[in-house]
């Protein structure tokens, strides 16, 4: 499992919590590994391209969403865009939702987080931080 921070474009194709777009990759089949690899890669480059340039990010931003560039621009320097690997941190915190979630009973069944952690996944780019 993978934490993307940042923006797929204006195309969400991941699960969206706590302002925080997971992206989970498990059980794709093996014939999709490098290409799933290549997409990490180029997002990687993407976000490394947001952090470099934050002036440019709050113009488009500004202009996309109709807000000041001002406020925009505070918090695209606060925040780093990247990925990161999913630790047992991130897994606890996403546990405890889950569990207020059912408790609130928002969801149907108790879910368990780390049944969809893939542990070392053969997907991940070789400069990927661990």
């Amino acid at each position: 499992m993978v934490k993307a921070s940042g923006s797929l474009d204006k195309t969400e194709a991941c699960f969206s919590c706590l302002n925080r777009p997971q992206l989970v990759l498990k059980g794709f089949p093996s014939s999709t590994l490098n290409l799933i690899k290549i997409i990490l890669e180029e997002l990687e480059k993407s976000n490394q391209w947001t952090n470099e340039h934050p002036e440019e990010v709050a113009k488009i931003l500004s202009k996309e969403l109709g807000i000041l560039e001002k406020p925009l621009l505070e918090t695209t320097k606060r925040r780093k865009y990247g990925l990161q690997k999913i630790d047992q941190h991130v897994i606890q915190v996403q546990q405890d939702l889950a569990d207020t979630f059912y408790q609130l009973k928002l969801f149907p069944r108790k879910v368990d987080v780390i049944s969809s952690v893939e542990q070392n996944p053969k997907w991940l780019p070789a400069n990927f931080e661990k």
